[in-house]
C-alpha cells in the first residue's frame, strides 16, 4: 500500500491548560485585583466618615446659631428644645446658652403661673430642671402637680371658692372665698355690659360647663355654657363667658355655676354678686324722612333679617376655638373717633314729630368712607350679607358664644363660611343701611348679650 504524502503545511495540535496551571499562571495577579478592590473599598469608607463627620460638625454650628437666633429673640421654649438634643462640648457657646435659657424657661414659668396656665407653667419649669438640675425648680414642680390634683376655679382672674363633689357626694373646697371685681370704678362688684369669666384648670376633662345669672328671687336673666380652650401639657382649661346686660339696675344678683366631669366629680358654686349701675349718657338724633321711613315701616324683610341675626348670637358650637388670644381693635387707628359709646341711651326724632328710644348696642367710630375695616380676632364669617338697617353686615365667631359684628359698611371683603385671620380686611366704611354718616358701628356679643367691645380690646379675657 502506498503511504500518503506528507504536505507542506504544518500541522497544528491545541493544549488546554489544566486547573492548576491556570492558578498558577492568574494567581498573582488576582491577589494583585482583590488587594486593589478591598483598599478601594476602604478609601471610599474613610472618605464617607469624613464627610458625615464635617456634615456632623456644620450641623452642629448650624444648630447653635438657631439657638442664638433664638436666644436672641428670647424664645426660651423652643431654644430649649432644641439644645437638648446637642452636645454640650460640640460648641463653646453651649454652656452659656444653657445658663440663658434656663433663666428665660424660669421666666416664662412665672409668668404662665401667674396667668393660670400651670399645665405650661410645669413644662417650662420642667426644661429648666433638665438644663441645670435645678432642685427648687424641681420641688415647685412637685407642688403644682399636687395641688392641681384638686381642680382651681377662677373668676375674672380672682381664685375662687368652689365645691367639689364625687359621685354626687361633697369631696372638698378649692381655695378660699375672695371678693370678685371687675373694672376699677366698680369696686367690689360688677358693672353693666361687663363679662363674668369662669376659668377652671383641672387635671380632667369635663362633660359640661355652665353658668347662669339670676335675681334674687331665682328669675333666669341670663346664661351661657362652658367649652374647652386647649389641653395644656396634661392640663384642661375650661371657660365660660356671660355678658352682663347693660339695663341691669344697681343692686345684688345671684350667680350659679355647675361643671359636670368625666369622672363623676362636679364643681358648683353659688354666689352673690353686687351690681354697680353705670351712668349712660343719652343722645337725642334727628331723622331724615326716608331714615323714619327705614326704621318705622313693617317690612318683613327687616323682621327675617333680624331674626336671622338674633338665630346666630344665639348659637353656640362648642368646637368653635378658633382665636384663644387676646382680641384687637377694628380700626388701623386706635385713635379714631368715637362718635356714639356702649350703653347710650338714644332718642330718634322721627321727621313725623314722633319719637322712639333704644340702647346702643355697640360703639360708633366715626372714620372716613372706604377705611378698612379689620376683624378683631381669627375668626369664622357667619354672616356677611346686605341688610335693609344695618346695611352691609359681617359677623364673626371666634369663639363658642363670642361674636363680633361689624354694621354700615360700604363693601363686604369677605364670603360666608370662611376664616380670617385678625387684622384681616373684611370690608370699608360706610354709610349703608340706618344710618347718618360714614362710620363704623362695631358691636361684642357674650353669652347672647351684647356686652361693651371695649372690654375684650383692652383685657386679656383668657387669664
Amino acid at each position: 500500500m502506498n503511504k500518503p504524502k506528507k504536505s507542506g503545511v504544518p500541522e497544528i495540535t491545541f493544549h488546554y491548560p489544566s486547573s492548576k496551571e491556570i492558578r498558577f499562571l492568574l494567581g498573582p495577579y488576582l491577589s494583585v485585583v482583590i488587594l486593589c478592590v478591598f483598599c478601594g473599598i476602604l478609601l471610599t469608607a474613610c472618605t464617607v466618615l469624613s464627610v458625615r463627620e464635617l456634615q456632623d460638625v456644620s450641623t452642629t454650628k448650624e444648630m447653635y446659631d438657631r439657638i442664638e437666633k433664638l436666644v436672641d429673640l428670647k424664645q426660651w421654649e423652643e431654644a430649649a428644645e432644641l439644645i437638648s438634643d446637642c452636645d454640650t462640648n460640640a460648641d463653646p457657646r453651649a454652656d452659656n446658652f444653657r445658663k440663658l435659657i434656663a433663666e428665660g424657661c424660669l421666666e416664662v414659668a412665672g409668668t404662665y403661673e401667674r396667668t393660670f396656665r400651670y399645665g405650661a407653667a410645669m413644662a417650662a419649669y420642667e426644661k429648666v430642671a433638665s438644663l441645670d438640675g435645678n432642685e427648687p425648680v424641681e420641688e415647685r414642680v412637685r407642688e403644682l402637680k399636687k395641688a392641681l390634683a384638686v381642680p382651681k376655679v377662677f373668676v375674672n382672674a380672682v381664685p375662687f371658692d368652689v365645691l367639689l363633689y364625687r359621685d354626687g357626694e361633697p369631696w372638698e373646697k378649692s381655695f378660699s372665698p375672695q371678693v370678685i371685681g371687675q373694672y376699677p370704678e366698680a369696686g367690689d362688684g360688677f358693672v353693666p355690659g361687663s363679662v363674668i369669666r369662669i376659668k377652671v384648670v383641672s387635671s380632667f376633662d369635663f362633660k359640661s360647663m355652665s353658668v347662669a345669672v339670676m335675681t334674687m328671687k331665682g328669675t333666669r336673666l341670663a346664661a351661657a355654657s362652658g367649652f374647652k380652650l386647649r389641653e395644656d401639657n396634661g392640663f384642661f382649661e375650661w371657660f365660660c363667658f356671660q355678658g352682663l346686660s347693660c339695663v341691669m339696675k344697681n343692686t345684688t344678683y345671684k350667680v350659679s355655676f355647675n361643671a359636670e366631669g368625666l369622672d363623676g366629680l362636679a364643681l358648683s358654686f353659688n354666689e352673690e354678686i353686687l351690681v354697680i349701675a353705670r351712668e349712660f349718657p343719652k343722645e337725642t338724633i334727628k331723622l331724615s324722612d326716608s331714615l323714619t321711613s327705614l326704621i318705622s315701616k313693617p317690612d318683613k324683610r327687616k323682621d327675617e333679617e333680624r331674626k336671622r341675626v338674633r338665630e346666630i348670637l344665639k348659637s353656640f358650637d362648642p368646637r368653635a376655638v378658633y382665636s384663644p388670644v387676646c382680641f384687637g381693635y377694628p380700626l388701623e387707628d386706635r385713635n379714631a373717633i368715637v362718635s356714639s359709646y356702649f350703653g347710650h341711651r338714644r332718642i330718634f326724632l322721627y321727621s313725623s314729630g314722633r319719637k322712639t328710644t333704644s340702647v346702643h348696642d355697640g360703639i360708633d367710630l366715626a372714620v372716613p368712607k372706604g377705611t378698612p375695616v379689620l376683624s378683631m380676632a381669627r375668626g369664622r364669617v357667619a354672616l356677611a350679607r346686605e341688610h335693609m338697617v344695618s346695611g352691609n353686615t359681617v359677623v364673626l365667631e371666634h369663639l363658642p358664644g363670642i361674636y363680633s359684628v361689624y354694621y354700615h359698611m360700604s363693601r363686604i371683603d369677605v364670603e360666608e363660611g370662611v376664616m380670617v385671620a385678625q387684622g384681616q380686611q373684611i370690608g370699608a366704611v360706610g354709610t349703608t343701611g340706618f344710618s347718618t354718616a360714614p362710620h363704623l358701628h362695631f358691636s361684642v356679643f357674650a353669652g347672647t348679650l351684647a356686652v361693651d367691645p371695649m372690654y375684650f380690646i383692652e383685657n386679656k379675657p383668657f387669664y
